[in-house]
């Protein structure tokens, strides 16, 4: 199953079986972007539920935070203020995974990430490889000390603003792989590409629940740093069929059946 649940219980149990196997975890929480104000306090005390239940996972746990769910669209203050909130709940050494998002809502992203950074909150920035400004993104996160999450890339973008999804890109993820590790910034690269991970060796590598477990348990096994994203929540229909259609993209050769929960209104969890 791509997705632990629709209650946080579930994440937390799937990160206690990870962790069995050698792999650390990212909790995420899937829902739909707040309509207003509201709304994006109720997400916020989810996410603040979250970081509290960190104290009975792992302590590799981490929780990933899209800001667009704190209400970003309202400006930077509030969502910062919401970030704040969360972080108070931590226990002490855990971390933030802020994500990456549209590209119309990446200067608000940094901005919002370079200024919890510089209050004190433990933040990790996502950087989209495809994004040609990346380079100068990535240089102000590394200025910053900033731990970063580097991925492909999911939001595809007209040739002015981001490179084409295949060879441009991953030649542009190893050219910015390279700039943060020669910077001594703490890195992640998400990518379920294994010439990409054997390109970065010895960078820790974040993949999906349910995409390549095997891959993911043989790499721990090997003793790679192996880091799965964990999501949970009720609006998970739309997040699993994504999930299937790359599966199916990625092995069309032998693509793999939907999984049967797709065709109800139930997650795996409530079965």
């Amino acid at each position: 199953a791509y997705v632990a649940g629709t209650r946080l219980a579930a994440a937390v149990s799937k990160a206690a079986e990870l962790a069995a196997e050698g792999i650390a975890c990212n909790l995420g929480y899937l829902a739909a972007e707040p309509g207003d104000e509201d709304a994006a306090l109720t997400t916020t005390r989810e996410y603040r539920e979250m970081a509290s239940a960190l104290a009975d996972t792992p302590p590799s746990t981490r929780i990933d935070v899209d800001l667009p769910h704190l209400g970003i669209e309202a400006g930077p203050e509030p969502c910062l203020a919401r970030l704040e909130a969360i972080a108070s709940r931590l226990p002490a050494g855990r971390l933030m995974q802020i994500g990456a998002e549209e590209t119309r809502r990446t200067d608000a992203v940094l901005a919002v990430v370079l200024r919890a950074s510089e209050t004190g909150l433990p933040v990790r920035a996502a950087a989209q490889a495809n994004l040609r400004r990346s380079v100068t993104d990535v240089d102000r996160l590394v200025a910053a000390g900033i731990p970063i999450r580097l991925v492909k890339g999911a939001f595809a973008g007209p040739p002015s603003i981001a490179w084409p999804f295949g060879e441009a890109t991953s030649l542009a993820l190893l050219k910015l792989a390279g700039v943060i590790q020669q910077a001594g910034t703490d890195l992640t690269v998400g990518t379920h590409d294994q010439v990409i991970q054997h390109a970065v060796a010895g960078v820790e590598v974040e993949m999906l629940l349910g995409s390549r477990p095997g891959l993911a348990r043989s790499l721990a096994e090997r003793g790679r740093p192996v880091r799965v994203y964990v999501p949970y929540g009720t609006d998970w229909q739309d997040y699993a069929a994504r999930r299937v259609a790359e599966t199916r993209r990625h092995a069309a050769a032998d693509p793999a059946p939907a999984p049967s929960y797709l065709s109800r209104s139930t997650c795996p969890e409530d079965t």
